[in-house]
């Protein structure tokens, strides 16, 4: 249970963190609404995760292995408005409520030095030409110069999608094996219409590799209920002491 846990967290860690700075610049232009599912490698280890999204609010949910145990079954709920991450265990019954800018303080990454990332990354980015099809749309390849292996297929067809976009990457370049969530957000700022990632693998420092791949887009709008925490839960605080 460990490990599914710990991976589905580093995974949403790299993303979210990766989704703040940007939200505000995306919500003034065409936002997607809907549900994109991805199939996911991480480490050779398989999940599927469903990102819905709704104005400038995300879910995330991951489908567990038929292995996995009750407890394990958790979500995200982003509140890109009020920079908001709530980590939601239905098997418990809890809830853990995160604030990315308070998240990013802590652990050292300011505004700047994060928008300094970005920048060397703008320059480290360059298109391949090469044309792909996934899950029905069109999208092309990007790739890192100075990471090779690392690569994004890109559509600007379906709008921002405040999953992916951001300014940040700080986990990523603190030691998380994803890593690369700065160069993911870089690559969404040089698409001015929104952009949506369909496919991307990411390797870090440590050799782990991720790869994500859209397998179904709904562009049904999700009911505002889907974002809506269980009244009855109880919020749990990871960093106080039982």
């Amino acid at each position: 249970m460990t490990t599914v846990i710990s991976g589905r967290a580093r995974l949403t860690v790299v993303c979210v963190i990766a989704s703040a700075a940007f939200s505000t610049l995306a919500a003034a232009q065409k936002t997607f609404e809907g549900t994109i599912t991805y199939d996911v490698t991480m480490s050779e280890k398989q999940a599927q995760i469903s990102i819905s999204s709704r104005g400038n609010l995300v879910r995330q949910d991951f489908k567990l292995p038929p292995e996995a145990p009750p407890e394990a079954e958790t979500y995200q709920l982003f509140d890109y408005k009020n920079g908001n991450v709530t980590t939601v265990l239905p098997g418990m019954k809890k809830y853990m409520v995160t604030n990315l800018k308070t998240l990013r303080d802590a652990i050292g990454e300011g505004d700047e030095q994060n928008d300094d990332v970005v920048r060397k990354a703008l320059a480290d980015i360059t298109s391949t030409h090469r044309k792909e099809s996934i899950a029905g749309i069109a999208c092309e390849v990007y790739v890192l110069k100075s990471t090779p292996g690392d690569e994004w297929c890109i559509t600007t067809g379906l709008g921002h999608f405040l999953y992916f976009e951001g300014a940040t990457g700080a986990v990523g370049t603190n030691g998380a094996p994803l890593g690369g969530s700065s160069s993911t957000a870089g690559l969404m700022r040089t698409f001015k219409k929104g952009a949506v990632v369909l496919r991307m693998r990411m390797r870090s420092k440590s050799g782990d590799t991720m790869s994500m791949v859209a397998t179904s887009i709904d562009r049904t709008v999700p009911p505002a209920t889907l974002f809506v925490l269980p009244a009855s839960y109880e919020e749990m605080n990871p960093f106080k002491a039982p």
